[in-house]
């Protein structure tokens, strides 16, 4: 019985840590940190459907991409958050991979993978 309790208590926690995603939220830059983010990440992948989506709907529903992230040229980073210990600094990041170079984008343009690496 308390191991189905335990259960239940880190259940509803992991859900209440996570949030729905919103844009306004989002977009919220504060010295450079996005305090939204990462408890919206889940939310954004599993209910928008990335992939797929072209780069005018991407534009519209994450704002620009973060210039300081250097990826390649197929790629759009948007921060998520820095993450620190003792030893080490990442910086979590959402990767969108374009099915054309930067330089090529239109508005039609699709995104055909996403990710979340740690750099």
């Amino acid at each position: 019985m308390i191991k189905k309790i335990l259960i239940c208590i880190i259940f509803a926690f992991n859900i209440s840590c996570q949030k729905e995603f919103s844009k306004e939220k989002w977009l919220i830059n504060v010295e450079g940190r996005y305090s939204h983010r990462d408890q919206m990440l889940k939310s954004l992948m599993n209910n928008n459907k990335l992939i797929g989506k072209t780069f005018e709907e991407i534009m519209n529903l994450l704002g620009n991409p973060n210039d300081y992230c250097n990826y390649d040229k197929y790629e759009l980073g948007y921060r998520i958050k820095k993450i620190e210990d003792l030893n080490t600094s990442k910086i979590k990041s959402l990767v969108l991979t374009l099915e054309k170079p930067k330089e090529e984008v239109d508005l039609s343009t699709k995104v055909i993978d996403v990710r979340v690496i740690f750099w």
